[in-house]
């Protein structure tokens, strides 16, 4: 058996196990019920100390090295459980190896959400915006940005204080097409080929400090979403988790994907939050 089989048949119970079906039935039940760690908030998030912790003199900590090695090397030290388990929405972190929580699930679509605010007291509240559709209505781009760039310094305040990660599931940039959706207003419009790629472009580069390049630390990640050809939240009785949405090229092309080429070539979007779909 050749090396390439060999490994073929070592990975095929892991493949298999990988093949078992969730109780729920996202193609047939709207609101299916999700693992209650996915709703979580961490309350205190942080990163490992490089000074005395276990990670200290590890590629992990040498900044010198690029961050995809560092994040490689990391990962490397994981357990299959310690990885599984730090997947999730909120990730548990590795005590053995001083690796703190971390909240991935961070919001901040008009403004700071999803975060442990306080009942009182320098982080019991943080400026919420209007939302984008009417903030977009202005059609004054200067304005986007001014909004983008003050949600990240509050954003980067919160985070010296271990109370909000470095990225933010935002912006919602899909079109604005059926009003059947529900979440029309976190968009900024139904003119996805310029409305919407202004907004992503002011938006995105004020949150993480400009147009990033490779090698250059952002001020906030975004992630634009939801790529794409969604906007409709479950549509007779099938989730939006199961929904078998067929979407032909041209529409595809024209509507469904400039705003996202605007994020991701442009304005160099550091991730991008994704739906599954299908075109002809």
């Amino acid at each position: 058996m050749s090396g390439k089989y060999a490994l073929l048949a070592a990975l095929a119970p892991a493949v298999l196990a990988q093949t078992q079906q969730p109780d729920d039935d996202y193609n047939t039940d709207a609101n299916p019920k999700l693992d209650m760690r996915t709703g979580e908030t961490i309350t205190t998030m942080g990163f490992p100390d490089c000074v005395n912790g276990p990670l200290h003199g590890t590629k992990v900590c040498n900044t010198s090295v690029s961050s995809w090695d560092r994040a490689s090397a990391l990962i490397s030290m994981f357990t299959l459980e310690e990885l599984v388990n730090n997947t999730d929405n909120t990730a548990p972190g590795v005590a053995r190896l001083g690796l703190p929580p971390y909240e991935v699930w961070n919001e901040a679509l008009h403004g700071l959400d999803h975060w442990p605010e306080e009942n009182n007291g320098s982080f019991s509240w943080a400026t919420s915006f209007p939302e984008p559709i009417t903030s977009m209505a202005s059609l004054n781009r200067s304005l986007i940005h001014q909004i983008g760039d003050i949600i990240s310094t509050q954003a980067r305040a919160a985070n010296n204080f271990h109370r909000y990660g470095l990225d933010s599931y935002a912006p919602n940039i899909n079109g604005f097409r059926s009003p059947v959706w529900g979440r029309g207003q976190e968009t900024p419009g139904e003119d996805a080929y310029f409305l919407s790629s202004l907004y992503a472009y002011e938006y995105i580069t004020s949150m993480q400090g400009g147009v990033i390049g490779a090698n250059d630390v952002p001020k906030i990640r975004t992630t634009p979403k939801h790529f794409a050809g969604y906007d409709i939240e479950s549509w007779h009785n099938h989730s939006r988790l199961g929904n078998d949405v067929n979407i032909t090229s041209q529409w595809y092309a024209s509507y469904f994907t400039p705003q996202f080429r605007t994020a991701v070539q442009f304005a160099k979007a550091k991730s991008v939050c994704f739906v599954s779909f299908a075109h002809s």
